[in-house]
């Protein structure tokens, strides 16, 4: 399997969050799976599992993970 092809997950704990702090989570990944450019990370899947967020993305060179961010700080 090419690096293009991998696929990671995130592991985020929300067993703190509040209920409205959850679904703008669940929101956010919702926006995430519409984008589709060369420089930001391909979001694939998201679920929720006990306290856990999990979020599937490829994998991605330490560049295109600074342009993801800088991508979530401007919406």
């Amino acid at each position: 399997m090419s690096v293009s092809n991998r696929k990671v997950a995130k592991k985020v704990f929300v067993g703190g969050l509040q209920p409205n702090e959850t679904v703008d989570a669940s929101n956010e990944a919702n926006l995430l799976r519409h984008l589709d450019h060369p420089a930001i990370v391909k979001f694939y899947d998201s679920f929720v599992e006990d306290d856990f967020f999990y979020i599937i993305t490829e994998y991605c060179e330490v560049l295109k993970t600074v342009a993801l961010v800088l991508c979530l700080v401007i919406i």
